[in-house]
């Protein structure tokens, strides 16, 4: 519960503010869609450089934090590079730090589906004996999808897919959370991936059904697994606040009094694809 309310603030923080699958072959091995949407290849970071006609920054200061001193974002070979080392403080045993890197559309609006390939280069972690939270590092796709009805931030409806780390340090979880900014979230376990290993995440707004879809595609442009994440919102046609989807990264590392926790994730994605 203790991480659960970090990662909603977290949340509220990151918003306010080489793969080579081809699209067109690894977009067909997914389930039906709906006739009204139009799919396309968003963006394959061909370029030398983050095509600001695309994409904006999530937070204007490095990281959102001063306590990831290592940020990295820049095209690398032709797939978008963010690399995070975050560190905790070192004079109290509470709470933690947490630092995020990502890119946001630039028109958001009217996207109903996201999808990208990405792959962990490495994840690594040390933490704190004397504080009960353990260093976590969290990337792939998150969103502000509609509002509940007061038109504020707070009221957003927000869904994300992402891969996290967990206590095996080469075995990585594939996990959906659905819910508002400061209130309750709900997890969905979706599979698991490891430390090298490409694969696609799709996370698609299912509107007319109240519900998320979370979809792990493997190797071989297979389908590994799908995870209904339904919602009880009587009104969800009012649009989102923050207007925010994109593909993200997210550290948090636990304080410890007299020593240095710390909390890194190297990640590349591609073949950025949008539904509408």
């Amino acid at each position: 519960m203790q991480y659960l309310a970090q990662q909603i603030k977290w949340c509220s923080l990151a918003v306010m503010l080489s793969m080579t699958f081809p699209y067109a072959t690894w977009a067909q091995q997914l389930a039906p869609k709906p006739a009204h949407k139009l799919y396309k290849v968003y963006d394959a970071f061909d370029g030398k450089l983050i095509d600001p006609s695309k994409w904006r920054s999530n937070d204007p200061r490095p990281c959102g934090s001063g306590s990831a001193l290592e940020c990295v974002r820049e095209i690398e070979g032709g797939r978008l590079h963010m690399r995070v080392r975050n560190y905790g403080a070192t004079d109290t045993d509470d709470g933690v730090q947490n630092a995020n890197l990502g890119v946001l559309l630039t028109a958001p609006l009217g996207v109903v589906d996201l999808a990208t390939e990405v792959v962990v280069r490495e994840a690594s972690a040390q933490g704190c004996p004397n504080n009960g939270e353990s260093p976590r590092a969290q990337v792939g796709l998150f969103g502000s999808w509609f509002n509940l009805g007061q038109g504020t931030f707070a009221d957003d409806f927000i869904a994300h897919l992402f891969i996290e780390t967990s206590s095996d340090p080469d075995v990585l979880a594939v996990v959906g959370h659905i819910g508002i900014p400061f209130g309750p979230m709900l997890d969905f376990q979706v599979g698991e991936v490891r430390v090298g290993q490409r694969v696609i995440l799709q996370l698609a707004w299912d509107q007319p059904n109240h519900r998320f879809i979370a979809r792990l595609i493997g190797p071989g442009h297979k389908p590994v697994a799908e995870q209904y994440m339904p919602y009880s919102v009587p009104d969800d046609t009012m649009p989102p606040a923050a207007r925010a989807k994109g593909p993200f990264l997210f550290t948090y590392v636990p304080n410890c009094n007299g020593s240095r926790p710390f909390i890194e994730m190297d990640t590349l994605f591609d073949n950025v694809t949008v539904g509408q």
